[in-house]
């Protein structure tokens, strides 16, 4: 879903309006910004999104911004997120890139891990 307001637009993944309570992940980019990038972020699941960026040259750098189960979900629910997470950063994290940086939003705050490419 893109959404545009205050200067930015909203690129969201996650549930439909009629459902949302339980995960979604978003990037926020300044409209300047937009117009010029060559992939726009897309959506993974409802708790996974990935934006790739350009660098230098021909380098890239993927961002894949991530929502963990929170403490109250099931444990298959988190089992298979973290099961998921590696094989995401894997398939969106091109051996020709610079790095892939993963922003994961927790439930008691925010955590960030970077790969080197």
């Amino acid at each position: 879903m893109e959404e545009v307001g205050a200067g930015y637009t909203f690129f969201w993944s996650g549930q439909s309006k009629a459902e949302r309570r339980g995960a979604g992940v978003a990037f926020a980019i300044w409209n300047n910004i937009v117009g010029r990038l060559p992939c726009l972020p897309q959506g993974i699941n409802n708790r996974l999104m990935s934006l790739r960026l350009p660098l230098q040259g021909d380098k890239f750098t993927t961002n894949i911004s991530a929502y963990v189960p929170p403490m109250t979900s099931s444990d298959a629910a988190k089992a298979k997120f973290y099961e998921d997470l590696p094989t995401w950063a894997f398939r969106l994290s091109p051996p020709e890139q610079t790095s892939c940086e993963i922003a994961a939003l927790y439930s008691n705050g925010c955590g960030r891990c970077r790969t080197p490419g």
